[in-house]
């Protein structure tokens, strides 16, 4: 079973966090681990948690597809997703997260999550 809170409601978080969960489930659950709780508030990153960020971002943004087309403008973004099939707010998202500039593409590609459609009160 995966459980996600939506404390960080944005779509490229959601999906992000969804496949690094899926990601623990793939890598470490055969190697004597049963449970994961991620610690929001841990600075320290253990091994197992990086594996999970690499494989998450990888199925998400392939390393060789991302570091031939650094998104730089709008427009990239929206290549860039559209040549994955997936949400520019992903794609924007990964470069905020690089970055570290989390202004970048001001307010543009910050789709939240829509708690109406997955059944959840807003």
């Amino acid at each position: 079973m995966v459980v996600l809170t939506l404390r960080y409601d944005r779509v490229d978080s959601f999906w992000f966090t969804l496949l690094h969960e899926l990601s623990h489930v793939g890598l470490h659950l055969d190697h004597g681990t049963e449970w994961f709780v991620d610690d929001l508030d841990c600075t320290d990153t253990s091994t197992l948690e990086r594996e999970a960020d690499e494989m998450a971002s990888e199925a998400l943004i392939p390393r060789a597809l991302w570091e031939r087309s650094v998104p730089r403008s709008p427009r990239d973004v929206e290549t860039l997703a559209r040549e994955l099939g997936i949400s520019p707010t992903i794609v924007a998202g990964r470069a905020r997260h690089q970055t570290r500039e989390h202004r970048l593409f001001g307010r543009v590609f910050r789709d939240r999550i829509d708690r109406e459609a997955l059944g959840w009160e807003s």
